[in-house]
């Protein structure tokens, strides 16, 4: 039988931080040290808009969290459908399509305006970054296939119990939550990004210190 899933707070750090009044505006994205470059479409991603790509996705982002380093997402439409068995997290309701969680000195870099992340579930987050240390997320194009005319409280980018994360170029179009929510997390910068038609917020940022927007 699979062992029960330990509890881990990711957020006791970040919640004890002491009171900063002092701290520089970083000026550049974190430097990512781990030399590792990934293909999603080595992973089996088809980027034809038609073939549900989360597998490749779920595939290349938890060698990501093995290795370190950058992840290219090419030019295309990558439809994501969240898979059963990769949707969810432990001790927590909140399902997501993506889920890179844990993980530090990474990158996802796509090709500005070219490379378009398809979520389906207005019920589950996009692409969700969890305790991640030493983070870039640039060029991506995100998206809900379709807009619904209620709202659901879901972002198509969230960053939860973040550091040292630089978000630049990224576009979140037709939510019918968030379009880039930055929770719990510290040291982050979003930089040229923009929400389009969003559900409920363009950008919503909750219990976190030291932004740049």
């Amino acid at each position: 039988a699979k062992a029960p899933a330990t509890y881990v707070d990711v957020y006791k750090s970040i919640r004890s931080e002491p009171s900063q009044t002092e701290w520089e505006l970083p000026t550049k994205p974190p430097v990512i040290k781990a030399k590792t470059t990934l293909n999603v479409k080595g992973f089996g991603a088809k980027a034809d808009g038609k073939t549900n790509d989360a597998e490749a996705f779920v595939k290349a982002l938890a060698k990501l969290k093995e290795t370190g380093g950058t992840l290219n997402v090419p030019a295309g439409d990558y439809l994501l459908k969240p898979l059963a068995d990769a949707s969810s997290y432990p001790f927590t309701k909140l399902r997501h399509h993506l889920l890179l969680a844990s993980a530090k000195d990474v990158a996802i870099i796509g090709e500005k305006g070219k490379s378009n992340l398809i979520f389906t579930d207005p019920n589950a987050q996009g692409l969700r970054f969890l305790d991640v240390n030493g983070l870039i997320v640039k060029d991506l194009s995100l998206s809900l296939t379709t807009r619904r005319a209620t709202r659901h409280n879901r972002a198509l980018l969230d960053l939860s119990a973040c550091r040292n994360a630089w978000v630049e170029g990224v576009t979140a179009k037709d939510s019918t939550g968030v379009g880039i929510q930055v929770e719990c997390s510290t040291n982050v910068t979003v930089t040229d990004c923009s929400a389009i038609n969003s559900g409920t917020n363009g950008f919503r940022l909750l219990g976190s210190r030291q932004l740049l927007f």
